[in-house]
C-alpha cells in the first residue's frame, strides 16, 4: 500500500495543482494565476520525472564486461549453484566490473512490484581477492536477497526502496537546480519536499524489513558455505575494500595525473601480489578476528558488520571448517584473467593514457613527488636571485655565507609573523624546511643524471635505487644540514665537489 500510495500522492498533487489553477482561472484572478503556475510547472516536472525514474528501475546501462555462459560455463557454473542454494532464479545476464563488489538487480517496473530481467555484477578486485568458497558465500547472499524465506514481501521491499531512492535522487536534483538558479520554476524544492518526507516515511517503515532480510541472507550464505566461512567472508570485507581503496591511490591510480596507467594485464593481478604482503594479511586477519565497530545511519538497510557476523557465528556448529586456503577464485575459472584484462582496458584512463610496467609508473611518480618537495627551495631561491635557479645557485648562495638568508626565504607567510622572535627561530624553521627541500632536489637531479633511480614495491610504493651516484653523498648531505649557518660553507664546498664527481653541473 505504501508503495501504491507514492502514486497516489504524485496523481493527487497534480490534481490539486491543476484544479487550483482551474479555479484562479474561472475566478478571473490573474495576478494569483501568475504565482500558481510556477508551482504548477514544478509538480509536474518533478513528479514526472520521479515517476520516470521509479518505474524503470534499473534501466541505465551496466558498465563492466559481458560473460557469456557459452565462453565461461564453469564460472557460470557456480553463480547457478549459489542461485540454488538461496531457492531464486538465476540471473539472465552476468557482468564483471572494476569496483570491489558484488551485486545482483532486476531492471524492475512499478517501483518494484512488476520483476525484470536479473543482472548480476561481479567485481574483478573481488575474484582477485577471495577464495572460490568465499566467493560462493558472497554470491549465496546477494541472491538471497531475492529468496523471500521469511516472507514473499521480501524482495518487493527491496525492489521498492531502491525505486523510492531512485525517485528521491531525480527530485533532489531538481531542487538543487532550482535554488541555484538553473531553472526558472522555484516551487520545485517544495515538491520535493513533499516527496521527500514521503520517501523518508517508506523508509522508516520498511528499515526493520529490509535488515531482517540481511541476516536471512546472511544464514542463506551460512547454509551453502558454512557458519565460519560466511562469517569470516562479511568479517573481511571492510578489509578488502580499504586494501582496493589503497591500491588504487597509490599504485593503479598514482600515475593517470602524469598520462601513465599500468598495462591492462597486470592491473589486478598486482592488487593480489599487493595482498600477499605480510601487513595487508595482518589486516584481514585482524578484521576477520574482531571486525572495527562502524555505525550506520538512520536509513541504512544494512545492520553494522560486527552484529552480522555476531549473528553468523552464534549459529549452531555445522561442523564445516574455517576456508584457510590461499587459493584465488579467479584462479578457479577458466578465461577468468582475460576478463579481468578486458575490464581493466574499458576504465576509462586506460583508453587515453600510455600503458607502461610498474617499475616506469613508480620511477615517474617518485620523481615528480621529488620535484615536488624540492619546489620551496627553488621558489626561496628564485625570490633571492630573481630568476629562475639551478642548484648551483644553491650553493652559491651557501658559500658566499648567505645560509640564514636561504632559510628565511624558506619561510611561508604564516611563519614569518617569527621572524620578529629572533634568528634563531628563524633558523630553527628554516632548517627544517631545507632538510625536506634539499635532499629531494639532489635525488631529482641524480636521476635526470641517470645516476638513481626508483623502482616498484608493493609494500614501500617505490625504493630508491643506486646506479652509479658516490655512496658518501649521503653523509654529505648530513653533514651540510647539520651545520651551524657560519660553518656551513666548508660543508657546502664538500658535497658540491661530490656532485661534480658525478658531473652534474654545479
Amino acid at each position: 500500500m505504501l508503495l501504491i500510495g507514492f502514486y497516489v500522492l504524485g496523481v493527487g498533487l497534480l490534481v490539486v495543482v491543476v484544479g487550483l489553477d482551474a479555479l484562479m482561472l474561472y475566478g478571473n484572478a490573474l495576478v494569483l494565476l501568475l504565482f500558481g503556475l510556477p508551482l504548477s510547472g514544478a509538480a509536474f516536472i518533478v513528479v514526472v520525472r520521479a515517476f520516470y525514474a521509479s518505474l524503470l528501475l534499473g534501466s541505465g546501462k551496466v558498465s563492466g564486461v559481458s560473460v557469456l555462459e557459452s565462453e565461461h560455463s564453469d564460472l557460470w557454473a557456480a553463480v547457478r549453484a549459489a542461485a540454488d542454494a538461496a531457492g531464486t532464479a538465476a540471473p539472465t545476464f552476468l557482468w564483471i566490473d572494476s569496483r570491489f563488489n558484488a551485486a545482483v538487480f532486476e531492471r524492475t517496473r512499478w517501483l518494484g512490484l512488476r520483476s525484470g530481467q536479473r543482472h548480476l555484477i561481479i567485481g574483478a578486485p573481488m575474484l582477485v581477492a577471495l577464495s572460490p568458497t568465499k566467493l560462493d558465500a558472497v554470491l549465496a547472499h546477494e541472491f538471497g536477497h531475492f529468496a523471500g524465506r521469511d516472507t514473499r514481501l521480501l524482495p518487493v521491499v527491496m525492489r521498492g526502496r531502491a525505486g523510492l531512492a531512485s525517485a528521491l535522487d531525480t527530485a533532489a536534483g531538481f531542487a538543487a537546480d532550482a535554488k541555484s538558479g538553473g531553472w526558472m520554476l522555484r516551487g520545485q524544492p517544495l515538491i520535493y519536499a513533499l516527496v521527500r518526507a514521503y520517501a523518508v516515511r517508506f523508509l522508516t517503515a520498511t528499515q526493520k524489513v529490509s535488515r531482517a532480510q540481511e541476516y536471512a541472507a546472511d544464514r542463506i550464505s551460512a547454509e551453502l558455505c558454512g557458519r565460519d566461512v560466511a562469517a569470516d567472508t562479511l568479517a573481511e570485507m571492510s578489509a578488502y575494500r580499504a586494501a582496493y581503496r589503497h591500491f588504487r591511490t597509490w599504485f593503479a591510480d598514482a600515475g593517470t595525473g602524469f598520462g601513465l596507467v599500468p598495462h591492462p594485464n597486470t592491473l589486478f593481478a598486482g592488487f593480489g601480489s599487493m595482498l600477499d604482503e605480510s601487513n595487508w594479511r595482518d589486516v584481514v586477519e585482524s578484521e576477520r578476528d574482531a571486525p572495527s565497530p562502524k555505525k550506520s545511519s538512520a536509513f541504512d538497510s544494512h545492520p553494522p558488520i560486527a552484529e552480522r557476523v555476531a549473528a553468523l557465528r552464534a549459529l549452531p556448529d555445522d561442523g564445516r571448517t574455517q576456508d584457510t586456503s590461499r587459493g584465488r577464485a579467479v584462479d578457479s575459472f577458466a578465461g577468468t584473467y582475460d576478463l579481468l584484462e578486458a575490464v581493466a582496458g574499458l576504465e576509462p584512463q586506460h583508453l587515453e593514457k600510455r600503458r607502461v610496467d610498474w617499475d616506469v609508473l613508480a620511477d615517474t611518480v617518485a620523481r615528480a613527488h621529488a620535484r615536488k618537495a624540492a619546489q620551496p627551495l627553488v621558489d626561496a631561491l628564485h625570490l633571492i636571485k630573481g630568476a629562475p635557479p639551478v642548484l648551483a645557485d644553491f650553493f652559491d648562495q651557501i658559500e658566499a655565507g648567505q645560509m640564514e638568508l636561504v632559510h628565511y626565504r624558506l619561510l611561508t607567510p604564516a611563519q614569518l609573523r617569527y621572524a620578529s622572535t629572533g634568528t634563531t627561530v628563524v633558523h630553527e624553521i628554516g632548517a627544517r624546511a631545507l632538510a625536506s627541500t634539499l635532499p629531494a632536489w639532489v635525488m631529482v637531479e641524480l636521476a635526470d643524471a641517470g645516476l638513481v633511480r626508483w623502482t616498484h614495491s608493493w609494500s614501500k610504493v617505490a625504493v630508491l635505487k643506486v646506479d652509479g651516484a658516490p655512496a658518501d653523498i649521503d653523509k654529505a648531505l648530513a653533514a651540510l644540514l647539520a651545520a651551524a649557518p657560519s660553518a656551513a660553507a666548508p660543508a657546502a664546498g664538500r658535497l658540491r665537489e661530490i656532485l661534480r664527481g658525478t658531473r652534474i653541473a654545479v
